[in-house]
């Protein structure tokens, strides 16, 4: 599946669709690179000299065939380099450099002068590189990525060296777009942006940057070319806050994917000081008793697990087509929805989720972070929230999920790791009201989680009608894997029950020889034996009154699990129309709660 890249700018879309700008410049392509297995770079002068003997295609880590190595090795210092060039007009104000995301730890120079810092591997960051800068050509940019193997650090499925089990390949360093911006004197940030369908209005709290004197902030929203509003406001502390008025507002949902578009515009005085580009979809969010409710009406998920990682790119898709694509190829199984997991997407997928009606929660990659570890609970804290603060206004977003399946004696009795998974539900909640939170998906939630849900592979229907048909005691449904759904001292209040991950058959004739391959329960015997296995558990979930949906396990394969309805190349192993009858099989409509 690899993509021959060395004379084009890999992904050269502008990269945060949240808050656009006109001039910007892509530093995505062939950069130096180098591997410092001893951590000695800085002692050597890499940052000052960039004297690094090996070539990357950035933004492909060095274990991505992409990237042009395709080296799956651990080092725990790697190593980047590259020239730019820099207008004279560009100084005269601010020149911003933005990372989309660095995993695990970054240092940034330019022309030897240190201009940031950022610890977190999936969030992003930027440095004001005014000072450090020069006219013309040749300025020096270097970055050093730190990423050791450690229980402090949250890693998502990475595995620690080699990939086994549903532990994949790692990827270390620089994964997102680089680009330059020049900015004014004042300018803005991406704006926290909440919708009220019932109220009609919208909430927008605009980060603005620069002496806030004789500074305004205009919003101009347009619908379908017809301009809506055009409010104006001061800044005060930093943020221009503004509540608009949305006359008759047309609802953002899986059949119109209705968005407003929003242009930010920035002055002082007269003199415009910063343009931006941004949208919002106008919809609700919220729990009802035991269901989830998109814009008053109960959502039944048929959704799908995406792990997003690619045979190619790892983290880092080929290009803006293959995230668009990717929903595509979940709309075409019959699927409403995606289970985003053990990953912060890219924002540029996220965006496509906007654009297509395809409502999505969003996980955070917390594997590998030890939660009896103090310092691991305050670096998932951490990154947690500025995940969070970065994907705040995508209107596809609908459920936060800080924690993935956090179970073992170490958990479930100890009542300081429950106090931290409560502690992130209540700091998701303080960032986002809007939006419901599970707090550990799967298993062992706390009582003030929004959403129940359980992870169940078993294939037996009637195993799964009897475990998700009420009365639920106060743990909850216990699954086929005996994990209760509550936590030791936590109870069940009758939210929302959901099968968020199911199926997982094994499905490839090819790997039937490898051992290493592997999906869950019993290989069905042939294809019409996977579709009527299909068919029995996706029936179940559907008819139990008790349930709001699932989410099937999983859109494609990857590296060795082979449990996708696409191969890891993303070819699909059964016919559309045959999958898709039975995810869509029509339900009676459950009363709310």
């Amino acid at each position: 599946m690899a993509r021959k890249t060395e004379n084009l700018v890999p992904l050269p879309e502008y990269p945060r669709p949240l808050l656009a700008r006109d001039e910007w410049v892509n530093l995505n392509g062939r950069w130096r690179f180098d591997y410092d297995p001893d951590g000695s770079g800085e002692d050597a002068g890499w940052h000052e000299t960039g004297d690094l003997k090996r070539s990357i295609m950035v933004p492909y880590v060095h274990q991505a065939p992409l990237s042009g190595i395709g080296d799956p090795a651990q080092v725990d210092y790697v190593w980047y380099a590259r020239e730019f060039a820099v207008l004279s007009s560009w100084l005269r104000d601010r020149l911003v450099l933005n990372f989309g995301a660095v995993d695990y730890e970054a240092t940034v120079w330019v022309n030897g002068q240190k201009v940031g810092e950022h610890r977190g591997g999936f969030t992003p960051f930027s440095c004001d590189i005014t000072a450090a800068c020069r006219p013309g050509e040749g300025n020096l940019l270097v970055v050093r990525a730190f990423d050791p193997i450690t229980p402090e650090h949250p890693s998502g499925k990475q595995s620690e060296r080699e990939s086994y089990g549903c532990m994949y390949t790692r990827s270390t360093g620089i994964w997102q777009t680089v680009w330059l911006e020049p900015l004014g004197e004042a300018f803005v940030g991406v704006p926290r942006i909440i919708t009220s369908l019932k109220g009609a209005h919208v909430k927008l709290r605009v980060p603005v940057t620069g002496s806030a004197e004789n500074v305004y902030v205009r919003v101009n929203v347009q619908s379908g070319g017809s301009m809506l509003a055009t409010p104006e406001v001061q800044p005060r502390d930093g943020f221009a806050e503004f509540d608009i008025r949305i006359p008759d507002p047309v609802p953002w949902n899986m059949e119109t994917a209705h968005l407003y578009d929003m242009r930010i515009v920035t002055r002082r005085g007269q003199v415009v000081t910063d343009r931006a580009s941004s949208y919002f979809g106008m919809r609700e969010v919220e729990v009802s008793g035991d269901r989830v409710l998109l814009n008053g009406e109960p959502l039944v998920f048929r959704g799908i697990l995406d792990q997003g990682l690619w045979p190619d790119g790892i983290y880092t898709a080929p290009s803006d087509l293959e995230m668009r694509n990717e929903i595509s190829r979940s709309l075409q199984f019959g699927f409403n929805s995606a289970r985003l997991h053990q990953k912060v997407f890219d924002p540029r997928q996220l965006y496509w989720a906007d654009r297509m009606g395809y409502p999505v929660w969003a996980e955070f990659p917390d594997w590998g972070c030890d939660l009896a570890n103090p310092a691991a609970r305050e670096n998932l804290m951490r990154e947690w929230l500025e995940a969070v603060s970065r994907d705040i206004s995508h209107p596809s977003i609908i459920i936060w999920t800080p924690l993935n399946e956090r179970t073992g004696e170490s958990y479930h009795s100890d009542p300081v790791q429950h106090d931290f998974v409560r502690e992130l539900v209540r700091r998701t909640k303080e960032l986002d009201s809007t939006r419901p939170v599970c707090s550990t998906s799967g298993y062992e939630h706390v009582t003030e989680t929004d959403i129940a849900d359980t992870h169940d592979y078993r294939h037996d229907p009637e195993a799964l009608r009897k475990t998700y048909t009420p009365p639920f005691g106060e743990s909850g449904p216990v699954t086929g894997h005996n994990h209760p759904t509550f936590t030791q001292g936590e109870r069940y209040t009758g939210q929302p029950v959901i099968v968020s991950e199911m199926g997982g058959m094994w499905w490839d004739p090819e790997k039937a020889a490898d051992t290493e391959a592997w999906g869950y329960g019993d290989r069905p015997k042939s294809v019409e034996d996977f579709i009527r296995i299909y068919k029995d558990i996706i029936q179940v979930c559907l008819e139990c009154p008790a349930l709001s949906g699932f989410v099937y396990t999983q859109l494609t394969d990857v590296e060795q699990e082979v449990n996708g309805l696409y191969t890891y190349d993303r070819k699909p192993k059964f016919d559309h129309d045959a999958i898709a009858a039975i995810t869509r099989m029509p339900v009676e409509p459950k009363p709310g709660g």
